[in-house]
């Protein structure tokens, strides 16, 4: 995302993460999205086994926790790069 551009005035993608309450990998995301005040939705795939097989076919069949979904957009696991990269396509 671009920094000139006031956080109020940017496009805000519709963010889903698929993660699991032991994963370090999924808090270090939620803390980089908070950080971007983005909102998302954070979907705990040990309590909802639908959202689990979600997250499995996203990512070809392997369980890869966080796996998040932004507008249509899959990252698995918390690739700071490609988080960026997709963001900023967002805005």
């Amino acid at each position: 995302m671009s920094d000139d551009v006031p956080p109020e005035s940017r496009k805000q993608p519709q963010i889903i993460v698929y993660c699991t309450p032991w994963c370090p990998d999924c808090r270090t995301c939620k803390r980089y999205l908070d950080e971007r005040r983005l909102l998302y939705t954070e979907i705990d795939i040990t309590k909802d086994k639908t959202a689990e097989r979600r997250a499995r076919e996203l990512a070809g069949g392997k369980l890869v926790t966080p796996t998040i979904d932004i507008d249509g957009a899959i990252v698995l696991d918390f690739d700071r790069k490609r988080l960026d990269q997709v963001l900023r396509g967002c805005t």
